[in-house]
């Protein structure tokens, strides 16, 4: 799969598939009909794990993290591509991906699954999904301011630095938002869900600036084999 498609790949799936799955549950009577984005009448988790969502959900969403672990391999070495050098953010960017990844085949795993024990696996691989992959998409923004103040990067390049810098700091102030409310006591069902269901969106679509940065980008990954 070259680059351009993964990052169209990764960014469209998600979307499609939590919005599908909402509407199955819903249609089948086991969520209440409403626009979850606005008023947050379920969790995108009880939208998945009953029915024949589920299904769709878990074959969907590890799938997903399959590919972005590779994107995130993907993006490491474009990095340190544009810079010439290996850069140890981007390995550290790297890192984080490959992990939230993984975190999420857990959460994927384990949903709809009865226990305690599967339900703290299935929270903290929601949560640490959640948390990583911000932390990486910072990571590559902040690499790419650097090497914007280094070296020339035509305009269409810049805005979508811009915009995923936008991106990212919607997530960080949704993430305070929801910080505050736990903290000040004023969270709520509904409102938790709202700021679950707009995160996910913006975590989404932080990649289709990779779509247009990685048109005609080939990337070459080798191995090195010891002697």
């Amino acid at each position: 799969m070259q680059p351009k498609t993964l990052a169209i790949v990764i960014t469209l799936l998600p979307l499609v598939v939590m919005n599908l799955v909402y509407v199955m549950s819903a249609g089948a009577e086991l969520v209440p009909s409403c626009i979850p984005y606005l008023d947050g009448c379920t969790s995108i988790s009880r939208a998945a794990r009953r029915g024949n969502a589920i299904f769709v959900f878990r074959a969907s969403m590890i799938v997903q993290a399959v590919l972005l672990a590779w994107y995130w391999v993907i993006a490491r070495q474009w990095l340190n591509q544009l810079a010439g050098k290996t850069l140890r953010p981007a390995t550290i960017m790297c890192s984080l991906g490959v992990i939230a990844s993984l975190f999420l085949i857990l959460y994927a795993d384990f949903l709809g699954t009865d226990g305690r024990v599967y339900r703290y696996m299935r929270q903290y691989g929601i949560i640490f999904f959640f948390t990583l992959t911000p932390f990486a998409q910072m990571i590559m923004v902040n690499e790419l301011f650097k090497l914007k103040k280094q070296q020339y990067f035509p305009p269409l390049f810049i805005a979508v630095i811009r915009y995923q810098t936008g991106v990212v700091i919607c997530i960080l102030v949704l993430g305070l938002i929801s910080l505050g409310l736990s903290y000040s006591g004023n969270s709520s069902f509904e409102r938790e869900n709202i700021l679950e269901w707009n995160y996910a969106v913006l975590m989404s679509i932080f990649h289709i600036g990779s779509c247009l940065l990685w048109g005609d980008v080939k990337i070459h990954i080798s191995v090195k084999q010891r002697e």
